[in-house]
């Protein structure tokens, strides 16, 4: 083979090369949202709520009369836009939870010690209904939403409920105010199902707080924001090197 030629295939393989490169990092180039907005990349979650067993849940015509206290925080990571219901996306989050009951005196109302941790094992889905409030630079910190998760509970061994990792289903639900804005048409709070799936059926105790004029505002125990929870804080200096690292 001349040397002509073999300029030729090099400088055509580099061409299919650049070609390829330039091909991949389109397909993979961050994409708008359909109404033109960025992606937002991370959204964190903080929550604290109590919820009830319905009488459905445990055979009654009344709710029952446990209660479960649950919260915890934790970070999603994936690409999120407005009006959308995501179902890939990375979570990272851990709390802490209490079912007691309210017929009980206090310090003697947990008799199921249903009681510990709980730390997520699996994204279910994202559906994000908007975001509200503005800061001095016109950003909305705040965001609304439906997020669905798996769960494991952390607890105590019971002669009743022998498990001391429950897995559960985890619902938290926080929709934008004021009402008449799109929302998810669930009340905001903690749902979850313990274990899953056929377990303890709990759903958000509604709440609402009264203000000075007499009117009502609702109560919103779940919250999702789009703020930087790192603050930007710098990272910390390296330790100095012994002699053994150098």
């Amino acid at each position: 083979m001349t040397t002509r030629k073999k300029h030729v295939i090099t400088r055509t393989f580099l061409q299919c090369l650049v070609l390829s490169l330039m091909a991949v990092t389109a397909l993979y180039a961050e994409k708008p949202c359909p109404d033109g907005s960025d992606p937002y990349k991370t959204l964190n979650v903080h929550f604290s709520g109590d919820s009830y067993r319905p009488g459905s849940n445990c055979g009654l015509s009344t709710p029952c009369t446990d209660r479960l206290v649950m919260g915890g925080s934790g970070q999603l990571h994936g690409r999120f836009c407005v009006g959308q219901t995501v179902t890939d996306a990375d979570l990272d989050a851990e709390g802490s939870f209490a079912h007691y009951d309210v017929n009980l005196p206090a310090g003697n109302n947990i008799p199921l010690k249903f009681t510990g941790t709980w730390k997520a094992t699996k994204f279910e889905s994202f559906e994000f209904l908007g975001v509200y409030g503005t800061d001095s630079a016109g950003n909305f910190p705040l965001a609304a939403g439906v997020l669905v998760a798996d769960i494991v509970l952390v607890r105590p061994s019971t002669p009743a409920i022998p498990l001391t990792r429950v897995p559960s289903l985890l619902t938290l639900v926080s929709n934008l105010q004021p009402a008449g804005v799109p929302n998810s048409g669930q009340p905001d709070g903690v749902y979850l199902i313990a274990p899953n799936p056929g377990g303890y059926v709990f759903q958000p105790i509604p709440v609402q707080s009264a203000l000075p004029l007499g009117t009502h505002e609702a109560h919103t125990p779940v919250l999702f924001s789009t703020l930087n929870e790192d603050r930007n804080e710098p990272p910390k200096a390296e330790p100095p090197k012994g002699p053994k690292d150098k």
